[in-house]
């Protein structure tokens, strides 16, 4: 396995995804409790994470080099979720 030493920018970057990453589990937090759903959440979490900071979810339009964003034309928004991480625009 190989070590990849980071530059000081990919760094600062890592500290930024987790400063924002925190941000949006402090701001969630009272909303977790019984008859919450999980849809509820995750757009609460969506809209704080668009709306107040800025960023995109990271596995919305997702794409690595030869596949198709995510998520597929197939999968019906429904079933896809935005609070799994967030990528910084601002970065």
């Amino acid at each position: 396995m190989t070590v990849t030493i980071k530059t000081g920018a990919e760094i600062e970057g890592m500290r930024v995804a987790g400063r924002l990453g925190s941000e949006v589990l402090d701001y969630i937090t009272p909303f977790v409790k019984p008859g919450v759903t999980t849809g509820e959440l995750d757009q609460l979490c969506h809209d704080y994470m668009v709306n107040v900071q800025g960023t995109i979810p990271a596995p919305l339009n997702y794409a690595p080099s030869g596949h198709h964003p995510y998520p597929s034309p197939s999968v019906p928004r429904s079933t896809t979720r935005s609070a799994t991480a967030c990528r910084a625009t601002r970065c």
